[in-house]
């Protein structure tokens, strides 16, 4: 029972670790595109909209990055949408590229491995 519950303590850990470096991440990327839109003439209002909409797309598109039933269908949903935001720009990267770290699961398959 007590390795069971070292394990699972060290599992929460992890995973809250994660979380915050995700958070923290996420928040160092918004700082430095709000202030490089400022330096480039944007106003509050709009950078402010910015702020707003790429958080309802971070929230929408949450579920790629957990694994689920429907992890697979988001991600290639994501895909799709910036392949469409691109135009064919060279440089494009695929989910599985960008995230390798994320461990998809999929209809029927297991997390994938190291």
């Amino acid at each position: 029972m007590g390795k069971n519950n070292l394990m699972q303590k060290m599992m929460a850990m992890c995973r809250e670790a994660f979380a915050d470096g995700q958070r923290v991440g996420q928040q160092q990327t918004f700082d430095a595109v709000m202030i490089y839109l400022h330096r480039n003439g944007w106003g509050t209002q709009r950078i402010l909209k910015l702020h707003a909409g790429t958080n309802g797309v971070m929230e929408e598109y949450a579920p790629a990055f957990f694994a689920g039933m429907e992890q697979d269908i988001n991600q290639e949903r994501m895909d799709r949408e910036l392949r469409d935001a691109l135009k064919g720009a060279e440089g494009f990267c695929a989910f599985a590229e960008r995230y390798p770290e994320v461990k998809t699961v999929g209809y029927d398959k297991l997390p994938k491995t190291k």
